[in-house]
């Protein structure tokens, strides 16, 4: 995916100072670790607060990490022009995510529990897409069969 750079919008950087201190007041980790997690430096953060001008990749990264919504003006483009795999990373988090998130806001979960936690989200979710997929693909077959069979 080719790095997107945001235009130097005054609306568009402001609401996405405004985002972006509200991800890092929020989220489970400072700043520094929020710079390791995206491979950047803390200085690259620190910009971002100031000026608001993060790309749209960074602030996808963002949103993986912190566990969050875009700002509004990305979910609002992403919605004038959606596409499959795209448009589910703007998605609400589903609700078992959001009560875990929940439970480690109101410090009833550790950060070990709350990344364990999530990284078996991750895969029951993974198995979840795979065996709608198989399904799929077995009712298909089934489907081939039938008509085969009445012809």
């Amino acid at each position: 995916m080719p790095k997107t750079r945001v235009k130097n919008d005054p609306e568009v950087t402001e609401e996405n100072k405004a985002w972006f201190s509200s991800v890092i007041e929020k989220a489970p980790f400072n700043q520094r670790e929020m710079a390791i997690r995206l491979g950047i430096t803390e200085g690259s953060v620190s910009a971002w607060k100031k000026t608001g001008q993060i790309s749209v990749n960074h602030i996808m990264r963002i949103c993986e990490i912190a566990i969050c919504e875009p700002p509004g003006w990305l979910r609002a483009q992403n919605k004038e022009k959606p596409s499959g795999q795209d448009r589910a990373k703007y998605q609400p988090l589903p609700k078992p995510l959001a009560e875990i998130l929940d439970s480690y806001k109101a410090q009833d979960l550790s950060l070990d529990d709350l990344y364990s936690l999530l990284q078996i989200s991750g895969r029951l979710a993974a198995k979840n897409q795979k065996i709608s997929k198989l399904e799929s693909t077995l009712e298909a077959s089934e489907a081939r069969s039938e008509g085969e069979t009445k012809t």
